[in-house]
């Protein structure tokens, strides 16, 4: 039988291996069925072999970190998605705080077709081209875009999106970011109110100082 690109470590006098990818052959047969000769190559592959260890440890680790940044992208609290030219997304993070996004990611889905949305063709408002989506906008300008997205349920949504280049330069793809801004804006309003309140009682009380001093003097002289 044959035996084809059967690789082989033969060890030097130095402790150094040397692999041989070898090829033998039956050259005719005799009465009893075996082999009058063989013919026997070899081939040295040690550097195609240090090559191929180099290989898979470059892929073991680039597998190791891959695996890392999907932990970390998952970890997100944000959404956080990929999309093409046709506005389909690529890649999206899983977050516990979007359930109704469960749907199979592999499948390019037309962002305006996620649950929520308000915008595009599914809204019939328009703009069936998504024309103020900073997606389009940064497929369009190579900058980063960004907006906020006000939701039925009273939350407003703050979208950033960042291009993806190739190597002639053109954009590819866009992530968005989708962050829920609402707490925070109520914060923020809380707190612009609870100044407004403060300078209005510095006001109050720098006006009544002001009205009491002659007040005092009209009742000293009366």
């Amino acid at each position: 039988t044959s035996v084809v690109n059967q690789v082989v470590g033969v060890p030097r006098a130095d402790g150094k291996v040397v692999w041989m990818q070898v090829n033998s052959h039956a050259l005719g047969l005799n009465s009893a069925g075996k082999p009058v000769a063989v013919v026997v190559t070899f081939a040295d592959v040690t550097r195609l072999k240090r090559i191929e260890t180099e290989l898979r440890k470059s892929e073991s680790h680039l597998q190791s970190m891959t695996m890392q940044f999907q932990g970390l992208l998952e970890a997100i609290p944000d959404q956080i998605m990929v999309l093409d030219k046709e506005m389909r997304m690529v890649w999206l993070n899983r977050n516990p705080d979007y359930e109704q996004l469960s749907y199979d990611r592999t499948m390019r889905t037309p962002c305006y077709e996620m649950p929520e949305v308000d915008c595009g063709p599914a809204s019939g408002n328009q703009e069936p081209l998504c024309e103020s989506c900073p997606i389009k906008k940064t497929f369009a300008s190579g900058r980063t875009e960004e907006s906020q997205l006000s939701l039925a349920d009273g939350r407003t949504l703050a979208l950033r999106a960042f291009p993806i280049f190739d190597e002639q330069g053109e954009v590819v793809n866009v992530i968005e970011v989708v962050q829920d801004i609402s707490v925070s804006l109520k914060q923020r309003a809380q707190s612009m109110r609870t100044g407004q309140l403060a300078a209005l009682g510095e006001l109050a009380a720098g006006v009544a100082h002001e009205i009491n001093n002659p007040i005092n003097g009209v009742i000293n002289y009366a």
